[in-house]
C-alpha cells in the first residue's frame, strides 16, 4: 500500500510518551496491578469530589460560602465548586472506558491467504488496459484481483477474469466471517468514509465497511477491504461505553465550538481538578504540622 500511515515530529512523540506513562500507566507491566490501582484511584477521585460537593452544600447552607477563610481555602473551595462536577464526569467515564476494555470481544485470528498457480490464470491482455491497481483477496476460498480502473472499483476472479458483481460487500463479508464468526444472519453492510461517534478516529482506517447483524447486541464488525484488515467490534456496550467517553470524557457535545477551543476548554478543567487537588493537600499538610 502506498498510503500515508502517520507523520510524527518531536511534539508529538514527546507527548505520546506522556500521555503513555502518566494518562495510561504503562510503566507498571502488571495488568491486573495496573487495573486495580486505576480502579482505586478512579474511585476515590470520584467519591472525594462528591464528598467536597456535599461538604460545600452543607457548609452553604449553614451560612458559610466559599468567600470566607483564608485566601488558600478560599481557592480551594471555589475551584472545588467549579471542577467538581467535571471531576465526576472524568473519573465516571474513565473507570467505565476502563472496565469496559476489560470484556471486549476477541476476534479470530485470520487465517493467511494462499493461492495456487493454477487459481491465476487470468488474461491481463483481455482485461481494460486502464488497471491502475490490482490487490489479491479471497471471497470464499476463491482467489480474486481487487482492481481499480476508469475510477471504479472491480473484483475479477483470477481464473477467468469475469467481474464479480457487488464484489466489495461480499468481500467485506468474508472478512467479517473470518474475524468474528456467528451464526447470524447479516442485517445490512455499510460503507463508512468518515469517522464518527461510532467508529472514531482512534481506529484510524478509511474507508471501512460496516457488516451489522441480526443479534441481541446488534454486533457490527468493521473490516478493511483493501488491506484485508479488521478495523474494529462494536455491540451495544461499546456503543453506550463510546457515548459515555466522547460526551463526558472528551467532552464531544461543544465540538460546535471547534476543536481547539473544545480541548482548550476540556484542559483547563483538568488543570482546576489538579490545582484543587494540589490546594487541598496543602491545607491537610499544613494542618497536620499544626
Amino acid at each position: 500500500s502506498d498510503r500515508l500511515g502517520t507523520v510524527v515530529n518531536n511534539t508529538k512523540a514527546a507527548t505520546s510518551v506522556f500521555f503513555r506513562y502518566v494518562h495510561s500507566w504503562i510503566f507498571i507491566k502488571n495488568d491486573s496491578l495496573r487495573l486495580a490501582l486505576m480502579t482505586t484511584c478512579l474511585v476515590g477521585g470520584g467519591i472525594i469530589a462528591l464528598a467536597g460537593l456535599l461538604q460545600y452544600f452543607l457548609q452553604w447552607r449553614a451560612g458559610r460560602g466559599w468567600r470566607q477563610g483564608r485566601p488558600t481555602l478560599k481557592a480551594h473551595r471555589f475551584l472545588g465548586v467549579t471542577i467538581a462536577i467535571t471531576a465526576v464526569t472524568f473519573t465516571g467515564s474513565g473507570l467505565y472506558h476502563l472496565w469496559q476494555k476489560q470484556f471486549v470481544l476477541q476476534p479470530v485470528a485470520a487465517p493467511v491467504q494462499s493461492f495456487s498457480a493454477e487459481q491465476l490464470t487470468v488474461n491481463w491482455l483481455a482485461l481494460s488496459s486502464k488497471i491502475v491497481q490490482a490487490d489479491m483477496a479471497a471471497i470464499n476460498d476463491q482467489a480474486y484481483f481487487r482492481t481499480w480502473y476508469e475510477g471504479e472499483l472491480h473484483y475479477i476472479e483470477a481464473s477467468n477474469g469475469e467481474v464479480l458483481a457487488d464484489g466489495e460487500r461480499l468481500h467485506a463479508i468474508a472478512l467479517a466471517a473470518q474475524y468474528m464468526p456467528t451464526d447470524a444472519p447479516i442485517k445490512a453492510t455499510r460503507t463508512i468514509e468518515s469517522f464518527n461517534d461510532e467508529y472514531g478516529f482512534v481506529n484510524k482506517r478509511l474507508p471501512v465497511v460496516a457488516v451489522d447483524y441480526e443479534r441481541a447486541d446488534h454486533l457490527s464488525v468493521y473490516v478493511e477491504p483493501r488491506s484485508g484488515a479488521l478495523a474494529t467490534v462494536v455491540r451495544d456496550a461499546d456503543r453506550y461505553e463510546g457515548f459515555s467517553f466522547a460526551f463526558l470524557h472528551k467532552w464531544h457535545f461543544i465540538d460546535g465550538l471547534g476543536h481547539t477551543v473544545r480541548d482548550i476548554i476540556s484542559a483547563c478543567f483538568a488543570a482546576g481538578i489538579a490545582l484543587t487537588f494540589s490546594l487541598g493537600m496543602f491545607l491537610v499538610i499544613r494542618r497536620a504540622r499544626r
